[in-house]
């Protein structure tokens, strides 16, 4: 299955997967995700990315004024049906926030042909 992210789902995706708790198994699957999505230094730099420290914790940032133009990436058929999963189970997302990277993506998800090659039920 070919996904075309921006960078802002890119993002989101890996804070999804690096939420995630598991079996070493499946914490090796994500990782393997995450790895694919990583921004490079130099798509980092364009749109000004940086992590802050605040409380402990580290918040990743960027310009939001700045874009970056989709790329695609290919997931296997278990990996597709994993970030399905992980988003249909996910319970904190906002209506605000989370509509601007999520709405585009569910379409892709949505729109692609399910194992028994029928496009997948809305």
């Amino acid at each position: 299955m070919t996904l075309f992210l921006d960078h802002q789902q890119r993002l989101n995706l890996i804070a999804l997967y690096g939420a995630q708790r598991g079996t070493v198994s499946e914490m090796r699957q994500f990782w393997t995700v995450q790895d694919r999505l990583t921004l490079s230094a130099a798509e980092e730099e364009a749109i000004g990315y940086q992590v802050i420290a605040e409380n402990g914790m580290e918040i990743p940032r960027w310009d939001a004024g700045r874009k970056l133009a989709p790329r695609s990436f290919e997931f296997s058929e278990a990996e597709a049906q994993r970030l399905k999963k992980l988003i249909d189970e996910w319970p904190h997302f906002q209506t605000g926030g989370d509509r601007r990277w999520l709405a585009n993506l569910l379409e892709q998800l949505e729109t692609q042909p399910t194992p028994n090659g029928q496009p997948a039920l809305r």
